[in-house]
C-alpha cells in the first residue's frame, strides 16, 4: 500500500503521525501540571490551615498561662491589661471554633477529630468555683492538642 501512496502520501502521514504525538504530549504534560498544581495548592490550603489553628491555639494557651501566673503570684494586672488579654483570647477563640469547621474539609480526620474532641473539652470545663484548677485544665488540653496537631500536620504534611 505504502508504494502506490507516493512521496507526497508518505510525507503527508509522517506529518500526521507527527503532529499527533506532539498532540498526545502536549496533552499529557497540561493533565500532568494540572494535576501538579492541584496537589500543591490542596497542600498549601493543608498548611495554612494547620498554621492558623495552632496560632489560634497557642495564642489561647499564651493567655491562660499568664492567667495562671497572676493566680499563682497573686498579681492583679490593671484592668486595661485584663480587657487585652481577654480581647486576644476571645479573638483566638473565635480563630480556633472557625477553624473546627474547616478541619474537616482539609485537614485529616484525626486532626479534625483532634479539634472536635477539644472542643467538646473546653465546653465541658465550664464554670466551676476553683479558677486555678479550670486554668490548669484548660492550659493541659490546649498543650495536649497543640501538640497532637503540630506531629498531625508534620505526619501528612511531609
Amino acid at each position: 500500500m505504502l508504494a502506490t501512496v507516493g512521496p507526497i502520501g508518505i510525507d503527508l502521514l509522517k506529518f500526521v503521525l507527527q503532529l499527533s504525538g506532539g498532540c498526545l504530549v502536549a496533552w499529557l504534560t497540561v493533565r500532568w501540571a494540572l494535576a501538579r498544581y492541584k496537589r500543591e495548592k490542596t497542600w498549601e490550603r493543608q498548611f495554612t490551615a494547620y498554621v492558623d489553628v495552632v496560632n489560634a491555639l497557642s495564642t489561647m494557651r499564651l493567655m491562660t498561662g499568664q492567667w495562671i501566673d497572676d493566680l499563682e503570684n497573686h498579681r492583679s494586672p490593671s484592668s486595661r491589661t485584663r480587657s487585652l488579654r481577654r480581647e486576644r483570647y476571645l479573638s483566638a477563640k473565635q480563630q480556633f471554633e472557625e477553624s473546627v469547621g474547616v478541619a474537616s474539609l482539609l485537614l485529616s480526620k484525626e486532626s479534625a477529630t483532634t479539634l472536635v474532641k477539644l472542643d467538646r473539652d473546653l465546653e465541658a470545663i465550664g464554670d466551676q468555683p476553683d479558677e486555678h484548677g479550670v486554668r490548669m485544665l484548660e492550659y493541659s488540653y490546649l498543650d495536649d492538642a497543640i501538640h497532637a496537631l503540630i506531629r498531625q500536620g508534620r505526619s501528612r504534611l511531609a
